[in-house]
């Protein structure tokens, strides 16, 4: 499948604009992301929406040019040579996990994905 082929929406009880205000009105805000995967690549693969509706490829942290997951920027991947668990790409289930806080990208509204095993 091609990069970010497959959409998926985040849907809260909350309208976007109340959540909106409310990380504005905030200190600090973070909203975590965790992945589960089976033979499936989130590098250059995987997206999050933010509430401009714009693609964000950084899987944790704030650092918006930064590509890839928690695992990356703290060097404990499965695998030396990757930024994400997932990038392993076998057939062994994996995690990834990343606590998003750019307070400006958030929330996450949406998820897109290519490689999806």
């Amino acid at each position: 499948e091609n990069p970010f082929s497959q959409h998926f929406d985040i849907e809260y009880d909350a309208d976007l604009d109340a959540i909106t205000r409310l990380i504005e009105f905030s200190q600090s805000c973070s909203q975590r992301i965790h992945t589960r995967c089976v033979n499936v690549l989130i590098t250059d693969h995987a997206a999050w929406i933010n509430r401009r509706n714009e693609t964000a490829e950084y899987f944790a942290g704030s650092n918006t040019s930064y590509v890839g997951c928690d695992c990356g920027l703290k060097g404990t991947c499965d695998s030396t040579d990757i930024k994400c668990n997932c990038d392993v790409n076998d057939y062994i289930e994996r995690y990834d996990d990343g606590n998003i806080t750019n307070m400006n990208d958030l929330p996450v509204i949406g998820y897109r994905s290519g490689d999806t095993g």
